[in-house]
């Protein structure tokens, strides 16, 4: 197994590939055609300053077109550096689960009075052409037949 890189942050992540793109002769077109992606895509998700991100769809067909895979390995350095700093907790946040927030209330509870308003408010703004779809679809439903379902069997006895 060969090492090409260590890899800690996103932009270093993003360099690595265009390095290896680069070592294997690939040009940003042929990146495309091999990991499918839409044509120019590549370019943007390798530029030095990138236009798109590697995504959950795009990551695993630009690794497997580089011939590349990520391993997660864990950094002695950085473990003994946090666990001298940490504070470790039981069993943090396990048995208590987060209560859902209450949902906001976008507008108070005024009345039928501000609810009547409202509504005038609304009308006003919109255009006359929307005004009368919504209507013509409100006649359609009040109006609409009620649908005879036949029952069949022992339960229509």
């Amino acid at each position: 197994m060969n090492i090409l890189a260590e890899i800690r942050t996103y932009a270093q992540l993003v360099e690595a590939l265009r390095r290896r793109s680069a070592a294997l002769g690939l040009s940003r077109e042929a990146l495309d055609a091999a990991a499918p992606l839409q044509p120019g895509y590549a370019g943007k998700l390798l530029a030095p300053v990138p236009v798109r991100s590697l995504g959950s769809l795009t990551m695993g067909p630009v690794l497997m077109a580089l011939g590349v895979r990520l391993l997660l390995v864990e950094d002695p350095e950085t473990i003994k550096r946090i666990t001298l700093r940490a504070v470790r907790a039981g069993d943090a946040g396990d048995s208590v689960l987060a209560a859902p927030r209450p949902k906001k209330r976008r507008y108070p509870k005024l009345g039928s009075e501000w609810g009547r308003l409202m509504r005038a408010r609304q009308l006003a703004t919109q255009s006359s052409v929307k005004r009368r779809s919504v209507a013509k679809a409100g006649a359609k439903a009040r109006w609409r037949k009620p649908r005879v379902v036949e029952v069949k069997g022992k339960a229509a006895m």
